[in-house]
């Protein structure tokens, strides 16, 4: 037996095998009985069905009605919540007793050969939240007329309908608590008409599509004519708009997301986020949206994980959304930029001393297959910060707008491993509290690649440019969104560039890297970290190389320190930040950073041409002074590039260890240093 209040859904689904076929499913899932009980029997697949078969299945006989009364199983329920009948080949006309389901919220009859006036009864439909009479074949248009919109007084959410005459706004304008109406495949002959109909009604939300004379919105189609790849080719499709979202139906009645790449005419591309397995070219149907993609943001995703769709995958509560953003973003004025300055600390030595990254700017890591990249970018997620110091002070202030720094990771194309030790690295170690994670996997669609750094730095922007913060985007690992797009490229068959990928990946690159930098006016800012992998330690490859030309420098990760066991294996040599020096000195970090790195470099490049030389002639050709540079070398790689995992090391701390390093050598060889500083500093202790 039924119980009092319990929830029940009753569904008919089309039947895919011929119109002699009578089987139909039922779904007991969200039917609300109250105050009567009965009979579990009537409602068994095998009676069900017999009912069914009779009153809705009888087209054979097309001009009888069909559907002039309620089924016994359904009348009987007459707190019905959800009602689908749709895609069954129902002919005839709606009876009035459909008044008798007082209680629905869903009413779905689309896609039948129902013909005829509606009923006014439909009125009585009190707390319905959505019809759908998408593609019926009424008699008479007289739907808008008859039922005058009485709906306004009631609780109507949704209204999908289809109609080929002129649509009446004068009954539409009283509907002010319809949130979204679609009129699919509606003709109007008045452009006044069309006008005056979104001018007068009280509508909230809305998707709209005048082209060519017609309103058309949410429309569906079933056209497609190929799959490629990742790709979905649509024809005979009115007024596609370029990246544009689509929802696309398969068979099994799943969904999933697309975007339009390319527009010719009637014909469109669409790339689809959750791949292509599944989709054919007879039960599948597109929607095209209107809109282009959109994320929700919100300040609690900080501390949260994602998919690289931005789809919660760390089992916590739904998100909240404050705002949705185009993923794209939109570009910024270069009038309101702000040239970057001072200094965000990673607490590494080698980048903080020697390559100084400033707040707003985009520098990538060069690395390689079998370098520790992965660990390099978590040690930073962990010690990343902000460096504030206390007035007349070498110390770190930890409070303030330390706690404004937050850090945006997206990783393209990972292993399951290695995404698990970068969740597990971020919440063992409490840095996870400040990150937003987004994951998409080597087994997740390629495509899926394209969108989620876009995600990534769409949230970034929003905790930068509307929270305040400081926000560091780490992104890993860019090759493989490059192959992504190589791929993407080659479905189109686009006439490939430079080892295969496209002549346009320059432009799309620039579109992430970009995005990085300071607003006038925005207390916030968004440094950019991509990872790249240079096939076979190439850094000619298109994909380092074209990115160099976009980036403000690069932090190179060397084979050979990381044979000899140098953690992390950085080549100070090879590296550079061009902003560097916009970041470091007086007043940021301290006012011999500068002078101690230009003598870092020099002192090791020095050394490094010893080395070489002393494989050629030995060490006993060597003088006093090149000694002391090879003395220098060994010391610089042990103690300063080498640094633990989980090493912190602040900038004063780094710079003082510099220090210990130059005093290997006198005053005199210290050429790049004024003497004020070495007064200041070359005698001082690395203690004080």
């Amino acid at each position: 037996m039924f119980e009092k209040g319990e929830s029940i859904e009753f569904k008919v689904l089309p039947c895919y095998g011929g119109f002699s076929s009578y089987s139909f499913v039922l779904i007991l899932s969200s039917l609300h009985v109250a105050g009567f009980t009965m009979n579990a029997a009537l409602v068994k697949d095998s009676e069900a069905n017999g009912l069914l078969k009779a009153s809705l299945d009888n087209h054979s006989q097309a001009l009888l009605s069909s559907w002039t009364t309620i089924p016994d199983p359904i009348a009987k329920l007459v707190n019905l919540s959800f009602l689908d009948l749709g895609g069954n080949n129902l002919y005839g006309y709606i009876p009035p007793e459909i008044g008798k389901l007082n209680r629905p919220e869903y009413l779905g009859i689309a896609h039948n050969n129902l013909f005829g006036s509606f009923p006014k009864e439909i009125l009585t439909l009190e707390i319905i939240q959505l019809i759908d009479f998408t593609e019926l074949s009424p008699k008479e248009t007289s739907l808008l007329y008859d039922m005058d919109f009485n709906i306004s007084h009631h609780q109507m959410g949704d209204l999908v309908v289809t109609v080929a005459e002129d649509i009446h706004y004068n009954y539409l304008s009283h509907t002010p608590t319809l949130i979204s109406l679609s009129l699919f495949r509606s003709y109007t002959h008045s452009y006044a008409l069309r006008i005056n109909l979104f001018a007068e009604m009280g509508v909230a939300q809305n998707i709209i599509d005048m082209d060519e004379g017609n309103l058309e919105i949410g429309m569906e189609y079933r056209t497609v004519s190929g799959v490629a790849g990742p790709l979905v080719i649509l024809d005979k499709v009115k007024g596609p708009k370029y990246q544009e979202i689509v929802n696309i139906r398969l068979g099994d009645g799943t969904t999933r997301r697309g975007q339009v790449l390319e527009v010719d005419g009637e014909k469109a591309v669409v790339q689809v986020f959750e791949g292509t397995s599944g989709i054919d070219n007879k039960f599948t149907t597109v929607q095209f949206t209107g809109e282009v993609l959109k994320t929700p943001v919100s300040l609690d995703m900080l501390g949260r994980i994602f998919n690289g769709s931005g789809k919660p995958i760390d089992n916590g509560p739904p998100i909240l959304p404050e705002a949705y953003l185009d993923i794209s973003g939109s570009s910024i004025n270069p009038s309101e930029r702000t040239y970057p300055e001072e200094m965000i600390q990673t607490g590494i030595s080698t980048i903080d001393v020697m390559n100084s990254i400033a707040r707003g700017q985009k520098i990538p890591l060069f690395s390689a297959a079998g370098l520790p990249h992965n660990e390099i970018a978590a040690q930073i997620c962990r010690q990343a910060g902000l460096v504030k110091r206390l007035e007349k002070s070498d110390n770190l202030l930890e409070d303030g707008e330390e706690d404004n720094f937050a850090i945006v990771f997206a990783a393209m194309g990972v292993n399951m491993e290695t995404a698990q030790f970068f969740k597990r690295d971020f919440e063992e170690n409490g840095s996870m509290e400040r990150v937003t994670l987004f994951l998409n996997l080597a087994n997740d669609p390629t495509i899926e690649r394209i969108i989620t750094p876009r995600i990534a730095l769409t949230t970034a922007e929003y905790l930068a440019y509307e929270c305040g913060k400081h926000v560091l985007v780490i992104l890993t690992d860019m090759s493989s969104y490059a192959d992504a797009l190589r791929e993407v490229s080659a479905a189109r068959e686009e006439v490939p560039g430079r080892r295969g990928y496209p002549g346009y990946m320059y432009t799309d690159l620039a579109t992430i890297y970009e995005r990085a930098g300071r607003i006038e006016g925005r207390k916030g800012s968004i440094t950019q970290i991509p990872i790249l992998t240079m096939p076979n330690d190439d850094i000619t490859h298109p994909t380092p190389d074209l990115t160099g030309y976009i980036t403000e420098g690069q932090i190179y990760i060397d084979r050979q320190l990381h044979n000899r066991q140098i953690y992390p294996p950085i080549n100070v040599l090879p590296s550079l930040s061009r902003l560097m020096k916009s970041a470091i000195g007086e007043g940021m970090t301290r006012r011999d950073h500068a002078d101690v790195s230009n003598q870092l470099y020099a002192n090791y490049a020095i050394g490094k041409d010893v080395q070489a030389m002393k494989a050629v002639v030995g060490e006993e050709a060597l003088s006093s002074e090149d000694l002391l540079y090879l003395e220098f070398l060994d010391k610089f790689e042990r103690k300063f590039v080498t640094q633990g995992a989980y090493d912190t090391r602040n900038i004063f701390q780094s710079l003082d260890l510099a220090w210990t390093l130059l005093r290997i050598f006198p005053r005199e060889l210290l050429h790049r240093i004024p003497a004020k500083t070495l007064d200041q500093y070359y005698s001082r202790d690395a203690s004080n």
